[in-house]
């Protein structure tokens, strides 16, 4: 783990530490008789807060309340990543070889591509691409609805790792699991 150089640090007075938040607070007097509370938040170099003070007491009830804010944020944050991870994990254990992935990408156009995945290990699955088919009665000018044909490859495979239902082509696509993908048009123009 690497050590934070932070930009300022007291010689004299009283460190605190949060260690759920990972905030670091020290408190000290100046020559002056000021009251001064220097927050560093989280592994941040540069102070979030130099404030000072009139009396100990202002001081005091100024840490518990910041104190207090980031540890209920902090608890705030750990419930939401608990739950992103669980909606994570539901939707990868919902993927199952065979599964079709839509990826629609293009500018001045709509590209749509279609994968299907032929072998999954762990979180990293084998795609190869697949061939789309027109839907009739929908063309229209440059455009069209298609529809992903499956078991009709037409690339290599490759291997890509998931991310719930989703996997990154490159880096301005994604493409994600369709859930009925024999029933399910997508749009497509090659206008330019």
């Amino acid at each position: 783990m690497k050590t934070v150089i932070r930009d300022l640090i007291p010689t004299h007075g009283i460190k605190i530490e949060q260690k759920e938040t990972k905030d670091l607070v020290y408190l000290y007097t100046t020559t002056a008789g000021t009251y001064i509370m220097l927050r560093y938040q989280g592994r941040k170099r540069k102070p979030t807060s130099h404030y000072r003070y009139k009396t100990k007491k202002q001081r005091l009830i100024s840490l518990k309340k910041i104190l207090n804010q980031r540890l209920e944020l902090h608890k705030k944050d750990l419930a939401i990543k608990a739950e992103r991870k669980e909606e994570l994990k539901k939707l990868f254990d919902s993927v199952e070889v065979g599964n079709i992935f839509k990826c629609s990408w293009g500018y001045d156009q709509t590209n749509v591509d279609f994968y299907q995945l032929i072998d999954l290990k762990g979180a990293t699955g084998t795609f190869r691409e697949i061939a789309s088919k027109s839907v009739k009665d929908t063309q229209g000018f440059e455009c069209e609805r298609v529809k992903a044909d499956p078991n009709k490859f037409i690339g290599e495979p490759f291997k890509k790792r998931l991310t719930g239902a989703s996997i990154k082509i490159t880096s301005y696509s994604h493409a994600n699991k369709i859930k009925d993908p024999i029933n399910t048009s997508f749009y497509s123009s090659w206008y330019a």
